[in-house]
């Protein structure tokens, strides 16, 4: 299942390349964190 997080770091590995993977993943992590407190 493909989640709007996943479109996002394919959205930014395509503009900045693939060193842009790290960083989308550690964006990703703080958005989880971030979706994960506001639903308590």
């Amino acid at each position: 299942m493909t989640t709007v997080l996943d479109v996002a770091a394919a959205m930014l590995a395509a503009l900045f390349g693939p060193e842009s993977l790290a960083v989308s993943h550690q964006i990703e992590h703080a958005l989880n964190a971030v979706i994960a407190w506001a639903r308590v």
